[in-house]
């Protein structure tokens, strides 16, 4: 009989949601008429995608965003910004990330660009980059800060250039 402490051996495992999956079939009549097999592609799946929400979680708060919520699905495109959404769609493919290419957004003040390149960087880290995101303001500082501590200086400057996504804000 699967049991609590079964549970807390997967957990062990580090596969946690695969047994809480298999505890919740068990626990449901629904899946008596379900195969073994497919209750096992199930617990699996289920396992796959908590680890996959977890990294992206991880990557989303790594990046420091000022606007965690920014999304591509929600960019306005008024009549009066320069920004077509065939662009936009075309970024969000991500193939810039992967040839690599810089993109680097140009535009009046207040026209939105810190949004644009947190939605972008949140899509990516949604698509499993690693992404930075850096106020250049606030970079500069740390850099100055860490002067006296070249070690220090050397691990920040690895860390950006390790990112897969560093965005650099003005």
């Amino acid at each position: 009989m699967f049991t609590e402490e079964h549970v807390q051996l997967l957990t062990s495992f580090r596969v946690r949601t695969f047994g809480l999956k298999i505890q919740e079939m068990l626990d449901d009549p629904d899946y008596d008429e379900v195969s073994f097999e497919d209750k096992i592609v199930e617990a699996i799946e289920a396992e796959h995608l908590a680890r996959t929400n977890r990294k992206i979680e991880k990557y989303l708060k790594a990046a420091g965003f000022k606007n965690p919520d920014a999304s591509v699905e929600d960019i306005h495109y008024h009549p009066d910004r320069a920004l077509s959404r065939e662009r936009i769609n075309r970024l969000a493919k991500l193939t810039w990330i992967d040839d690599p290419l810089n993109v680097v957004i140009i535009a009046a003040t207040g026209a939105g660009k810190s949004y644009l390149a947190q939605a972008l960087g949140a899509h990516a880290c949604r698509n499993l980059h690693s992404v930075a995101y850096w106020r250049l303001s606030e970079l500069a500082t740390q850099l100055e800060l860490l002067a006296t501590d070249p070690e220090k200086r050397h691990r920040l400057i690895t860390s950006a250039i390790n990112t897969g996504v560093l965005i650099l804000d003005d």
